[in-house]
């Protein structure tokens, strides 16, 4: 019986958090032209961090499982891959290297590592949080990084994303 409610609370659990994470963070997640060095490394974490915070709560509260930001980070992952290949590619032929979604497994398993740790919600938020943050640009850095590389066109000096078809 614990199967089909981890199920049906995962895919309930990974549409809410896509739905959200496609309404605000929204273009900044979506096209690697827009992960640029100042919004992207803001927006992006502080929503991020929201649901699976929450997800992070019931779990605790409920079961006494820590791994719920895992969990929700996990369900996005995957609706998000659905979605830019089914979307971008399946309809368009849009190359997927210009428009993969944000890596936030590890700084999911940073958040519930601080939980499972320490057991207290106040320094989950406050170092998970923290981590979380901190964690999450170097950990995209190694998929944007051919994009920051800087390039000449027309006698302009640009960067690879900015070159990037639109």
């Amino acid at each position: 019986t614990v199967v089909p409610i981890l199920g049906v609370t995962f895919c309930a659990a990974s549409q809410a958090f896509w739905w959200v994470n496609f309404r605000l963070p929204g273009d900044w997640d979506f096209w690697v032209d827009w992960k640029d060095r100042r919004m992207w490394p803001t927006v992006v974490p502080i929503l991020g961090v929201t649901f699976c915070a929450a997800s992070q709560a019931f779990w605790w509260v409920n079961f006494r499982l820590p791994f719920g930001a895992v969990f929700a980070a996990l369900g996005l992952l995957i609706g998000e891959w659905i979605n830019r290949y089914v979307n971008f590619w399946g309809w368009t032929y849009f190359p997927i290297s210009l428009v993969f979604p944000s890596a936030l497994i590890v700084p999911a398993i940073w958040l519930d590592v601080i939980l499972l740790l320490s057991g207290y919600y106040v320094i989950t938020a406050v170092v998970g949080s923290l981590g979380w943050g901190l964690l999450f640009y170097p950990n995209n850095w190694p998929a944007i990084a051919a994009f920051h590389q800087a390039t000449e066109q027309h006698g302009q000096l640009m960067t690879g994303k900015d070159v990037a078809p639109e």
